[in-house]
């Protein structure tokens, strides 16, 4: 089954609970909202159009063997405010840089679909720069007889304008150069999610793997975003391969960047790898103690209970789990 970024086709597979009319509630679909910086402005927006490259694409013999031409046209979601302040190029989002790694993708690309060629363009205007969305608009003039082109036109980002605003909360830990890495993780998330609260940092020993293993740092991060909880996913992941992160088969060996989707608004469920609400919520004081930090009348979407009221000695720290006031990311 393929899932797509519509609520209406991607949540079934989870369940919704009902709505709790009660003070304080942090779980919900908000819909309506704009892309926005960190102080709540409007994103302003660069254009990218007409751009052309040669490449292989399509599913007929001949296009497998003959380069056909696309049309390309981005717009980029971003910040200009502090480069227009400072009048500066190096403040300023580099869509020079852009354009040659789109026009370079699609060069060496030879899919079949225009639609994976549009995602790929997306994924690399995400990946490349600090750009919180793009709208790619592909087109393969000539496709069809009686048109002039035929095309796809999508949206990805963090926070598409107009589009659903989803509440989430991402738990982050490292014990790997960790106050770095932390540094480096939160930046990371701050590119790809609208960022809107830390805890604090919490330092504690490692939960699991073999002896001996460095503190970890741990902190959770609130979010909003466009993206469906497999996009959440996909980035956290993506996220952690940057970083260096290579997942295999020992879950508990030390590593600089650990991400994981605790809540997506009140989505209950297992679905392909995302497990809603993440179980952790409940088991380990590293993720529940920050968590009821930043929001303390949290209902746990499971239970629909108070999350303070679930876990046993809520906000209390274990023997070895201290606060680093020292650290603001």
């Amino acid at each position: 089954m393929r899932y797509g970024h519509q609520p209406g086709h991607w949540l079934a597979p989870w369940r919704r609970q009902d709505r709790l009319d009660v003070p304080g509630e942090q779980c919900g679909l908000r819909v309506g909202l704009a892309a926005t910086n960190q102080e709540g402005l409007e994103l302003d927006r660069i254009f990218l159009g007409g751009m052309e490259a040669p490449c292989i694409i399509g599913i007929y013999d001949w296009e497998r063997e003959i380069p056909q031409t696309v049309r390309i046209d981005l717009e980029l979601a971003t910040d200009v405010l502090s480069a227009a302040r400072a009048d500066d190029i190096e403040a300023a989002t580099d869509y020079k840089s852009i354009s040659k790694c789109v026009l370079q993708l699609v060069r060496e690309s030879s899919y079949g679909l225009i639609e994976t060629l549009a995602e790929e363009i997306a994924r690399t205007c995400l990946r490349e720069s600090s750009v919180s969305w793009v709208r790619v608009r592909l087109a393969k003039p000539g496709a069809l007889r009686g048109a002039r082109d035929v095309g796809i036109e999508i949206e990805r980002g963090a926070l598409p304008p107009d589009g659903a605003a989803h509440l989430i909360y991402l738990g982050l830990g490292s014990n790997v150069d960790a106050e770095r890495s932390v540094v480096e993780a939160v930046d990371w998330v701050r590119r790809r999610f609208r960022l809107l609260r830390l805890s604090s940092v919490y330092e504690g020993p490692a939960s699991g793997g073999p002896p001996g293993q460095p503190d970890f740092l741990n902190l959770v991060l609130e979010c909003r975003t466009g993206l469906d909880p497999f996009g959440v996913q996909a980035e956290l992941r993506a996220i952690e391969a940057r970083m260096g992160r290579v997942r295999g088969a020992d879950a508990y060996a030390p590593r600089r960047c650990d991400l994981d989707l605790l809540l997506f608004d009140d989505l209950c469920g297992e679905r392909l790898g995302v497990n809603l609400p993440h179980p952790q919520i409940i088991s380990e004081a590293f993720v529940h103690v920050p968590l009821l930090e930043l929001a303390p009348d949290l209902h746990h979407p499971e239970s629909r209970r108070r999350l303070a009221d679930v876990v046993q000695e809520p906000g209390k720290m274990p023997h070895g789990m201290r606060i680093r006031d020292d650290l603001s990311p």
